[in-house]
Parts: structure tokens; sequence; C-alpha cells
């Protein structure tokens, strides 16, 4: 098994942030290898980071750098349980559009599948926030797939309203700050969920498995949403 290999070999040295704010984590290189095609790449042959033992990735938040250690080590026995547990306690929807974004960065594409699904199931108890959905529009350019799923998130709020006494987004007083381009998107995904003949079959929490997945090499069958 892999984490039998990896408790036999010698650790990697993560130096995780800008020089002020650093962290260090001493983690296996066979676990970030099989998951991270990034790591896979600086942590073999002839870089200078496999010679070292030592990678610095002075551009990333140590607090959710942290959370990828976590989720890891979490599936490195192969227990999913262990990985949605990790994720249930992860409350703000902005860390798990964070880790996203890691798992982008790192290539790492089952970590930005848990966390999708990790958020989409948040979402069934927490309303969308306007201010997040403007982030993650001003920086999607890596992929479209986020700024999809979110903006069909604050459509489903707009069109459901089934989380009575919570914050209702149409009281969202960031509808200003919405630029046009975004406010059209918006408009049309809420006009195609309106108009749809079964429109519940294509709220987010109904559309599971690959919907909001990433996949560089499409699997034969649909996969399913991991939690």
């Amino acid at each position: 098994m892999l984490i039998d290999r990896a408790f036999t070999e010698v650790l990697v040295k993560l130096v995780v942030g800008a020089d002020d704010h650093q962290t260090s984590f001493y983690v296996h290189p066979s676990l970030l290898k099989a998951k991270s095609c990034y790591f896979q790449a600086c942590l073999s042959g002839n870089f200078s980071e496999q010679k070292k033992g030592e990678v610095k990735l002075d551009d990333l938040d140590p607090r959710i750098f942290r959370l990828f250690v976590d989720w890891l080590y979490a599936g490195a026995a192969g227990e999913q349980a262990a990985v949605q547990g990790m994720f249930n306690g992860i409350t703000e929807a902005r860390d798990l559009v964070l880790l996203w974004y890691l798992g982008d960065r790192l290539l790492c594409e089952n970590l930005q599948n848990n966390s999708i699904d990790a958020l989409r199931i948040l979402h069934e108890t927490q309303t969308a926030n306007l201010e997040l959905l403007l982030f993650i529009y001003e920086t999607s350019a890596a992929s479209q797939v986020l700024l999809e799923y979110y903006i069909r998130q604050v459509v489903a709020d707009l069109y459901e309203d089934v989380l009575p006494g919570l914050f209702s987004i149409t009281q969202d007083k960031n509808w200003s700050n919405l630029p046009g381009d975004l406010m059209r998107m918006l408009l049309v995904d809420y006009h195609t969920l309106v108009t749809l003949v079964d429109e519940d079959d294509q709220l987010p929490q109904h559309l599971m498995g690959c919907n909001w997945h990433i996949h560089s090499d499409p699997p034969d069958q649909a996969c399913d949403s991991q939690f």
C-alpha cells in the first residue's frame, strides 16, 4: 500500500508562505507525488527540489496549505470517511474555494473535486455569498468550472428560498458591486433554470458526480460525488 511505502522514506520539507509568515511542513514525498502532478514533477529526476529535499512555495497561504496536508493524510489509508470528516470540519465556504484553487495550483484534481463536493454540501445549509462570487469571478481565469458552479448556487438560492430564518441572498448589499458581465451571466443562468421542464434536477444539490468535477482524462463512466 501507498501508506506503507510512505512511512519508510525520508520526509520532504515544504516551506510555505512569504518570508515573514513562513511555515514548514514535513511530508512523505510518495503521498505528495501520488496526489499532485506538481509534486510528481518537482520531486522526481534531477530537479533541485528533489536533490535538496525541500520545496519553497512562497506564494501560498500556510493556513490553507495545512488543510491540503490534512486531506493528504486523511486519504492515505483509503478511508473516505476520514476525508469526509476532514471536510466536515471546514465551515467557511471561502476556505473551500481557496482549497479548490490550491488544488488547481498543485495540479491536484482529486482535491479540487473533493472541495467542490464539500462546498455544494455546505451550501445546502448556508446561503451563497455575493462577495465570494465576486472573488471567484475575479480569480477564475484558470478554469470556469468553479465560477459556473457558484453562479448556479446563487441562482438556486434566489429561486428556491429553502433556508427559512437564514440571511436571504436578496438582502445582500453586494448586488451593486457586481460588474455588468457577471450580472448578465446570473440573469442568463436564472432564465435557464426557471424555463427548464424539470428545474429541480438542475439545482446544485441534485447535479452530482462529474457535473462540477475536473478531469484531465475523462473517465469511461461518470464518476460519483465523493460525499
